[in-house]
């Protein structure tokens, strides 16, 4: 009896100890796992930062035409080569609204892509090929030099491009394409423009700043100058740029459309002058407020409209600017029947700059 009994603590002891060893065991593995699991945390650490510094943000889409989607990498690449192509030329890039500019830029020339079909444009390869190597080597072959030397002179400064810009061949024919078929429907929209409007001979003076006295008080001198009896082509002499000066203040005929916004002053308000030879019963417009894109600066203008037409044939620059009138009608309308997004914030674009810098720096 008493050994029977001695066998069971014996055996109880064994099983508490078995079981302590077993409680220990998975103690460890737990605290084992809990290190493991900590070390993955902290390596994942870097690991997110780097993605959501590096990899995320390119990404990330900024542009959406119906199903066409552009992303920060790509405008990133975009402007990277916009900036190569400018310290080429020895000029700095306004990055203060190119990134906005290139934006915008990205949706109209999809939207343009997308409606192509529509008025039967279309840009073929060989149309691609033809505009790079104009682009590249000129239209004309170059003298005395056999088509195997072009083509490999070709070549060579076409690798040097597209490694300066740093863009594949790829990425390069699908810009050019974009500008070929914007080309195209300008052409195509243009076919719609009269060859002959009605139109006014328009004459101005730019008035700046001059010394101390701000460009609304040399108006004002300019206007009662006027009223007083000086001649208009005087007045432009003496207050005038130089480059305004050397043209004596002509703009030339220009028709209606060009200015919408002035369009109702320059047609409609301003009377001709009774003897447009000798500038007599010229009527001077108040100083009309103009926005330079440009420079992004608003500046003052004063005009005279010389005599008017009712009939006659536009100058080929003022049909280029109602060429891009009317293209400018045809994308706020296709922006307003499409599904177009932006997603381009003050944080993409501060983003975008530090990516410009350091790239200016590393070359």
């Amino acid at each position: 009896m008493l050994q029977r009994t001695k066998r069971n603590q014996n055996r109880t002891s064994i099983t508490a100890r078995r079981s302590r060893q077993e409680k220990n065991r998975r103690r460890q593995l737990g605290m084992l796992l809990f290190g493991i699991f900590g070390l993955i945390l902290i390596a994942a650490i870097p690991i997110y930062g780097y993605y959501d510094t590096f990899v995320s943000p390119h990404r990330s889409w900024i542009v959406r035409v119906n199903d066409e989607t552009f992303t920060m990498g790509y405008l990133l690449k975009l402007l990277r080569m916009q900036q190569a192509g400018s310290e080429a030329t020895g000029q700095s890039m306004n990055l203060g609204s190119k990134p906005f500019d290139l934006v915008n830029l990205l949706a109209e020339n999809e939207l343009i892509s997308q409606a192509a079909p529509r008025y039967k444009i279309e840009v073929t390869a060989q149309q691609i090929d033809t505009e790079i190597r104009r682009r590249i080597i000129g239209a004309a072959p170059m003298e005395e030099t056999s088509p195997e030397q072009v083509e490999r002179e070709f070549q060579e400064r076409y690798r040097f491009y597209l490694n300066r810009v740093q863009l594949s061949e790829t990425e390069h024919r699908r810009i050019v394409r974009y500008e070929l078929l914007n080309e195209e429907l300008l052409e195509h929209l243009g076919q719609e423009i009269p060859i002959e409007m009605p139109q006014v001979r328009l004459y101005s003076i730019p008035v700046i700043d001059q010394g101390e006295k701000s460009a609304e008080e040399i108006a004002d001198e300019i206007r009662t100058a006027f009223a007083r009896g000086v001649s208009f082509p005087e007045l432009v002499k003496q207050y005038a740029p130089p480059d305004i000066v050397r043209k004596e203040g002509e703009v030339g005929w220009m028709p209606r459309g060009v200015s919408p916004a002035s369009d109702p002053l320059l047609f409609d308000e301003l009377t001709p002058c009774e003897n447009p030879e000798e500038w007599r019963g010229c009527q001077i417009s108040e100083p009309v407020t103009d926005f330079n894109p440009t420079n992004s600066e608003f500046s003052l203008t004063i005009y005279v409209v010389r005599e008017k037409s009712n009939l006659r044939e536009v100058e080929d620059r003022f049909r280029t600017m109602l060429k891009t009138r009317s293209l400018d009608g045809w994308l706020a309308e296709e922006k307003r029947v499409n599904d177009v997004q932006i997603n381009f914030d003050s944080d993409r674009y501060a983003w975008v700059i530090e990516q410009l810098n350091q790239s200016k720096q590393r070359r």
